[in-house]
């Protein structure tokens, strides 16, 4: 079984892979930013007054080019994000504090100014990185900043007294953009943690995902379904009434030599999906697939009146599906080919086996070994059917209906005989 650090190593370059396409939708969100901040200042006249707040414009547009190239390129440094989150919010700030500064505003209501909220959508942004850390960052550093040019800038040399910075603090309208900056506070922390929440989401979604397909090779779906909501991490033995179907391919192995490995492979595959597709058809399930032998099981995980009425309407369907199959092939080795089926019906057990290196879902029990025997009894009267009467009688038939060829047989490694019937062709016979 899969170990718990490939889980992460696969959840974690998913994310990678997620925040790669993500960045390119970021680029664009920052020429927003660049666009939308040009045009208000434009508008404000602050960009001919303070030719100053071009350097900042100027390096929010070197980030937007920075932040496309890392996109483009797949630069996947971890510092990259935080040095462009830095650089993005300072100088934020700094086109606050000269507007404020060339439309004769209080320092102190620095984000009374246009633009001030465009914070929010470097917020946005750290969000889709699903990054809550980055997003704590940059909305601290932002009020941090504000505060900064609120209560340091005014002590400088030629103003130091603190009551006067002070009094411009405490001033009407101080207590407002206090409230702002505690709006913007709070909705960081919510940004964050819906970021740490999608990220968690994701990650858990991710991994079940790849769990899901890595079982999904060695257990039926039905049965992988209910692995996966069980509770316990391994479901109890269950004692069910089912019916066993071995299908086998007679003369597989003489073929196997004489035929090219890669046809091999695709006849062998094409043989499988056959099979399973006429089980699917008819609400069983395949347990496994053992070389060219299937097992396929009808009444598990859940058990219905009509499992072995099914199963026998999937065998006869299987049997003329593969004969027109073989007939219609071009290959001369598949002319003479011929499938061993055998059907019972009884007890069986079923669940998972094996340790913490391999777990399958396997059904066990005489139920099960009759079947194969009777499997084998087919393929060695040539390829027929081989089904038991108690699955005869599960499957709803009258005594009356097979009277006429049904024999006994003995079964190799059980005492006593067996009642069964044989389908060689289209006709019903003794075996």
């Amino acid at each position: 079984m899969t170990t718990a650090s490939t889980k992460n190593e696969h959840s974690d370059g998913a994310i990678q892979s997620y925040t790669d396409r993500i960045e390119i939708l970021l680029t664009g969100f920052r020429l927003v930013v660049l666009v939308v901040l040009s045009m208000t200042l434009a508008s404000l006249n602050v960009l001919p007054a303070q030719h100053s707040v071009l350097i900042s414009l100027s390096g929010l547009a070197i980030g937007a080019v920075i932040s496309a190239f890392c996109a483009i390129k797949r630069v996947r440094n971890r510092f990259v994000p935080w040095a462009l989150a830095t650089v993005d919010v300072g100088l934020l700030l700094h086109c606050l504090f000269v507007a404020s500064v060339s439309l004769g505003l209080p320092l102190d209501v620095a984000l009374s100014t246009p633009g001030a909220w465009l914070i929010f959508i470097y917020l946005i942004m750290g969000v889709l990185r699903l990054n809550a850390p980055l997003v704590l960052y940059s909305g601290s550093l932002f009020v941090v900043g504000w505060y900064a040019i609120t209560v340091a800038i005014p002590l400088t040399p030629g103003n130091t007294d603190i009551a006067h910075a002070t009094g411009h603090f405490v001033q009407a309208g101080a207590a407002n953009e206090a409230l702002r900056a505690f709006v913007i506070l709070v909705s960081t922390m919510a940004l964050a943690a819906a970021a740490w929440h999608s990220k968690r989401s994701l990650t858990n979604s991710l991994r079940e995902a790849a769990s899901r397909e890595r079982l999904a090779a060695h257990f039926p779906k039905a049965i992988l379904d209910r692995l996966l909501l069980s509770r316990t991490k391994r479901p109890d033995l269950v004692h069910a009434k089912a019916a066993i179907i071995f299908v086998d391919i007679c003369g597989f192995t003489a073929l196997s030599e004489t035929m090219a490995a890669g046809i091999l492979a695709e006849f062998l595959a094409d043989y499988r999906s056959r099979v399973a597709k006429a089980v699917s058809e008819h609400e069983g399930i395949v347990d496994k697939f053992i070389g060219d032998g299937v097992l396929v099981v009808f009444g598990l995980p859940d058990s219905r009146h009509d499992d072995a009425h099914r199963a026998l309407e999937c065998v006869l369907k299987l049997r003329t599906d593969l004969a027109m199959w073989i007939r219609s092939n071009d290959l001369p080795e598949l002319k003479n080919i011929s499938f061993g089926i055998g059907v019972h019906y009884g007890d069986v057990i079923a669940g998972l086996i094996g340790d913490q290196e391999r777990v399958e879902y396997t059904v066990l029990g005489d139920t099960v070994n009759v079947a194969a025997r009777l499997q084998q009894l087919a393929n060695a009267n040539g390829g027929d059917t081989v089904l038991s009467e108690e699955f005869m009688v599960a499957a709803g038939l009258l005594r009356s209906e097979y009277a006429d060829w049904i024999s006994s047989t003995p079964v190799r490694g059980r005492k006593g005989m067996i009642n069964v019937i044989r389908i060689s062709g289209s006709k019903v016979m003794a075996a």
